[in-house]
């Protein structure tokens, strides 16, 4: 994502939905619309806020993930503890990545090891 863009798109989105707040309009369809720039453009925001450490995570799925939970929970909030507990699932039952234990090194394991000279 490009960070300028993504803020771009965010403040038009906020004025947008601010301007339907201060001159609001008789039909309801239309204030659900500028309600709807609102949300989505505080939500852009947080993630523009948030891009330069998006950056770093190794899958772009995560984020795409993190985004469409953040906008669920908050058009939806009863879900809130089901969501909760599909995220305490996922975290007992993912996979662990195992390493090699602290301390032993392959390179530099035959400098020091007399038996490999």
């Amino acid at each position: 994502m490009h960070r300028p863009t993504l803020g771009v798109i965010a403040l038009v989105l906020l004025v947008t939905g601010g301007a339907g707040q201060i001159w609001p309009s008789s039909d309801a369809g239309v204030q659900q619309v500028f309600i709807a720039f609102w949300r989505v453009g505080f939500v852009l925001a947080v993630l523009w806020l948030a891009l330069p450490q998006t950056r770093r995570l190794p899958n772009k799925m995560l984020v795409i993930g993190i985004v469409v939970t953040a906008v669920l929970l908050a058009t939806k909030p009863r879900i809130l503890p089901i969501a909760l507990g599909f995220m305490l699932l996922f975290a007992l039952l993912r996979p662990r990545i195992k390493g090699r234990p602290t301390g032993t090194s392959q390179r530099g394991a035959s400098k020091t090891d007399p038996t490999k000279n």
